[in-house]
Formats: structure tokens, sequence, C-alpha cells
């Protein structure tokens, strides 16, 4: 009988790599920091980033704080 999902059997802990991340902001990515920054000092403003697929969201909003 064939199965109508996907089971999935990998399980455990994620654990955060030690030590300093060697990644540096790409210029786009240093840019919506410095505006989030400045944006998010104003009440009047609220804040929504506009990046590409991969353009590194995550990773921008993260270094941000």
């Amino acid at each position: 009988m064939e199965k109508d999902y996907i089971e999935v059997k990998s399980f455990g802990e994620v654990f955060p790599k030690k030590g300093a991340n060697a990644r540096i902001p790409y210029a786009h990515q240093k840019c919506a920091m410095e505006n989030l920054d400045i944006m998010n000092k104003n009440e009047k403003y609220s804040t929504m980033i506009v990046l590409p697929t991969g353009g590194g969201k995550t990773y921008t909003l993260l270094c941000g704080f």
C-alpha cells in the first residue's frame, strides 16, 4: 500500500556553532540594516524588508540586532 505522506525519521538537537561568525554582510544587507535602524528609532514607521530570493533576509534581520 502506497503512503500518502512523507515519514520523517530524522530527529535530534540543533546547536549553534561556537566562535565568531566569519560571514560579512553584503553592501545591500548593510544598507538595509542601516535603514532599519533609522526606521526603528521613529515610531511613525513600521518596517518591512524586501530582498529577492536568496538575498539574505534572515541574515540581514538577525545581524541587525
